[in-house]
């Protein structure tokens, strides 16, 4: 029999070099349980060059740091409003994130895998 399918929120992590200019560049894929009561992961670049290519000024190490923080923090309801809140007010001038849609699957793990790939 199959698991039943789920619903989960599906948030896209991206890098703005410049507010004033409308271009941005995905960096990562965050989903979580609807309820927050199961499933959370995060998904992020491999390959900071891309980052580097899009924006040779990038600060690629407080990229890094932040995906950490975020991948670190993100499994944990309890730290998820948290660092969503630090992430807006902190780094809203270079990352913004945004809740992109709501999906339902019964595979969750492979679902985010499947968005990720479209990052590289």
């Amino acid at each position: 029999m199959a698991a039943p399918r789920r619903q989960f929120d599906v948030f896209v992590l991206r890098y703005v070099p410049s507010v004033l200019e409308d271009r941005y560049l995905d960096i990562g894929v965050l989903m979580k349980d609807r309820d927050d009561a199961g499933f959370a992961d995060a998904r992020f670049l491999h390959d900071w060059q891309k980052v580097r290519s899009f924006d040779p000024d990038a600060d690629l190490k407080m990229l890094d740091s932040l995906t950490r923080e975020i991948e670190d923090g993100w499994k944990n309801p309890a730290e998820r409003p948290l660092l969503l809140r630090r992430m807006v007010k902190s780094f809203s001038n270079a990352i913004q994130w945004s809740l992109t849609e709501s999906i339902e699957t019964d595979d969750p793990a492979q679902e985010l895998e499947r968005l990720a790939s479209t990052l590289r």
